[in-house]
């Protein structure tokens, strides 16, 4: 049997995954051997448990920029000290491979406490050894969309750049790979292989001499080397292409524990909406996934309205509130908000118009702040390509490690009062912000509600629903749900508005209006309900059209109560007489209602919204509208 190393990368205490061949190594050791106090049990764990990356030749002390690669130069320096294995490969200390040959795959098999793990990954060392033998190298691959364009939705186009430059000046026999590899969706991810020790060497040489010439023409001082995963591939694609014979395994992804910290700004008129965004993050949490919710205030937040958010830690127990009182105007407080939390590393800030569609663990691990200080929404039709980029809007991730260490709070506190947040945050960050990739985010407000073709079968208004529950967030910027309440996604806003506690006020000056609104659209709803379901070709496009309105009947004030109550009578009232007519109609034949996206919809003269309807219902709908319109008939 051959000798088989796979080394399993450690930076944290974890479940130890330790055999023949798993050996876990602690990177970047000789950075936590001056950082860490040397009684810390932490760090004793990882001593004790394996071996470390900062012995010999190494480059341990730079793994903040290398990440895993100090583990395969030091392998590379030292590899008698591995006992000099057959095979070497790595793995992540919650990235393993799972030795199904030939899948191109990712598993969440979570028992990584079981004795059985090992067993679980389908890991036989007898068998691992004759399938490599049969073939001259092992690898993971993975899709996504583009492996350039994924790498341009979260990091450096200019990092990108310099590096294939100079694998195509030291290396050009890999240029032609290099330009198809980038262009196309299957991967090598992860830096995770399996290769013989010749060709570990040979890939050694490449892969360090790029890099250590990127280090001589840029500042790495605050770059993490995510350029290695993309060479990595390149070089495994250039074996491939050579004909080399190569097996693809799986791997398993195990979800950690982690608390995501989000900050919120409050104020008296959107304590609601804000209960309801934490409520649907809450509501959406994968077991694992804890936060801690800052929220930043002025003086008008009071006692009592402090003890009303605290009592969501005794409906969950995977969330803790903290209060920041603050002198600034709102929209200034992402400004102050890092030095406020010195111990936070990175944090989402989020306003009241933003809700969870699902687990939001990704979006933090994965939404990439490393290059930059700051990501949030671009203004206009910019991307991480353009030169000139600024943030819109107030949603972010934000660096507070880096917007300290560049002091950018002092550094923008002339400017406050002067400009708008955005247009300081701009300045200040300058070539240092990044963008959400698309696929974290659905944004309402995007496209004009009110013009969608509820008949067709491409983009209707269920297939809009359909694809936002695809990403993590949800964004309504100016296109409140509470005021369009049929906007394309205020149902998903108004089903966690249903969920939530109801300990504040509904978010309007009168809540009467907002029953009102309600009412007068409810029928409309019902129609439109049916027509989603027969048209959309989803079933799933019925739950999604319809919100769970009733909520707003516990959220009345006393004085309003009576009014109310009424109103919601009369709602309730118009659904039932709806449901009965539709009892005897056949689908083809009910007459839909035409207010889509009733707040934009209302503002357009009558020739808009005959264009309107005859492009959504047809010429003799449109026609017959118009007369009733005309002629009250």
């Amino acid at each position: 049997m051959k000798k088989i190393k796979l080394l399993v990368c450690y930076h944290k205490p974890d479940t130890l995954i330790k055999n023949e061949v798993f050996t876990p190594i602690h990177l970047g050791r000789a950075i936590a051997k001056k950082e860490m106090k040397p009684d810390d049990p932490k760090l004793k764990w990882l001593l004790d448990n394996m071996i470390g990356d900062d012995t010999g030749d190494n480059i341990s002390e730079f793994n903040r920029t290398y990440n895993e690669l100090t583990a395969l130069y030091w392998a590379w320096k030292n590899y008698d000290k591995l006992d000099d294995p057959d095979y070497i490969g790595l793995m992540h200390y919650r990235r393993h491979f799972v030795f199904n040959e030939g899948e191109i795959k990712v598993y969440e098999i979570p028992e990584m406490e079981s004795e059985h793990y090992p067993e679980m990954l389908n890991f036989d060392p007898e068998r691992l050894s004759k399938e490599l033998e049969s073939c001259d190298f092992a690898c993971h691959l993975g899709k996504v969309d583009g492996i350039y364009k994924h790498y341009l939705a979260n990091h450096r186009i200019e990092d990108m750049e310099l590096a294939l430059k100079l694998l195509k000046e030291m290396y050009p026999q890999y240029s032609k790979a290099a330009d198809e590899y980038m262009m196309q969706d299957i991967g090598n991810f992860c830096n995770m292989f399996i290769f013989p020790k010749k060709l570990f060497f040979k890939y050694c040489e490449f892969i360090f001499g790029i890099l250590e010439e990127f280090r001589r023409r840029t500042d790495i001082s605050e770059k993490r080397f995510f350029i290695s995963e993309r060479l990595t591939g390149i070089f495994i694609y250039k074996m491939m292409q050579e004909g080399k014979k190569y097996k693809v395994y799986p791997i398993n992804f195990v979800l950690e524990n982690i608390n995501i910290p989000i900050a919120y700004p409050i104020n008296k008129d959107n304590l609601f909406a804000t209960e309801v965004s934490i409520i649907s993050a809450l509501e959406k949490a994968n077991k694992g996934t804890s936060f801690t919710f800052y929220l930043i205030h002025g003086k008008d937040i009071t006692e009592q309205d402090k003890k009303k958010f605290e009592k969501l830690t005794e409906l969950y127990d995977i969330c803790k509130i903290e209060f920041i009182s603050s002198e600034l105007e709102q929209k200034y407080y992402p400004l102050e908000i890092s030095e406020r939390l010195p111990k936070v590393k990175k944090l989402i800030y989020f306003n009241e118009k933003t809700i969870a569609m699902h687990d939001l663990s990704e979006f933090y691990r994965t939404c990439n702040v490393d290059d930059y200080y700051i990501s949030g929404l671009p203004e206009d039709v910019v991307t991480n390509v353009s030169a000139d980029r600024k943030l819109s809007n107030d949603i972010f991730v934000i660096n507070a490690d880096r917007f300290r260490k560049h002091d950018i709070y002092n550094k923008a506190k002339p400017f406050i009062g002067n400009k708008s947040p955005e247009n300081i945050l701009n300045l200040l960050c300058e070539d240092q912000i990044g963008f959400f990739a698309e696929w974290f985010i659905t944004q309402a407000g995007t496209v004009k509600e009110y013009d969608l073709p509820v008949f067709s079968k491409q983009k209707n208004r269920g297939q809009y629903q359909l694809e936002a529950t695809w990403h993590p967030v949800l964004y309504f910027g100016k296109n409140e749900p509470w005021v369009n309440v049929q906007g394309v996604y205020s149902n998903f806003w108004w089903n966690c508005a249903a969920d939530s506690p109801m300990w504040f006020r509904f978010p309007t000056v009168k809540t009467v209006t907002a029953v009102k609104q309600l009412n007068d659209q409810q029928k409309e709803l019902n129609h439109l309900g049916e027509i989603t379901r027969r048209m959309c070709g989803d079933d799933l496009a019925l739950t999604l059209s319809l919100p769970k309105i009733n909520a707003l009947e516990v959220r009345v004030d006393s004085r309003e109560e009576k009014t109310a109550v009424q109103q919601i009578a009369v709602r309730d009232k118009a659904v039932e007489d709806v449901a009965k007519q539709n009892q005897n109609v056949l689908p083809s034949e009910q007459q839909p209602l035409v207010v889509i996206g009733s707040a934009e919809y209302g503002k357009l003269s009558l020739f808009g919204k005959a264009k309107v309807y005859l492009k959504t219902y047809g010429l003799k709908m449109t026609i017959r509208k118009i007369f009733q319109k005309l002629f009250g008939k």
